[in-house]
């Protein structure tokens, strides 16, 4: 039961990131496509800087005890934001979400299977498979436009 509100918000997080690609997209129509990924994260950034100056959570001085492959969250965060801008207007934001989500799965089980990343180790089982093609099968439903 104590997992219910943080299932709950990152419920929410799913509904804002759903919501992302198509914002950024419409600002992409004014700026382009990395003028649009550049607003996504200088906006997001200003957010940031903000939450950290009140709640006093971000140590910076730390950054040089991090690994390289650590900032690769931030390429990453670029990667995802500018493919969906470029991506979503040409096949819409169901078929696109659909295929992250089935990217994400397949990467999570992967990951947790392996405890990469100092994780918690959960093994790849028939039935997490299952629920990751099951995914895969609804993504293409989702894409399908019968003739």
């Amino acid at each position: 039961m104590q997992q219910i509100p943080l299932i709950l918000i990152m419920v929410l997080g799913g509904v804002l990131l759903a919501i992302q690609p198509s914002t950024n997209a419409r600002m992409a129509q004014h700026v382009g496509v990395l003028g649009g990924a550049l607003m996504n994260f200088l906006v997001g950034s200003i957010v940031l800087i903000a939450l950290a100056l009140v709640f006093g959570k971000a140590d910076l001085k730390q950054l040089p005890n991090a690994s390289w492959w650590q900032y690769l969250g931030g390429f990453f965060g670029v990667f995802f934001v500018s493919m969906g801008i470029f991506i979503v207007p040409k096949i819409g934001t169901t078929a696109a979400l659909g295929a992250i989500i089935a990217g994400q799965l397949t990467m999570a089980v992967i990951l947790d299977h392996y405890g990469l990343f100092d994780l918690k180790q959960i093994a790849i089982t028939p039935l997490r498979i299952g629920g990751v093609a099951l995914l895969a099968l609804g993504t293409l439903c989702v894409v399908y436009k019968p003739a």
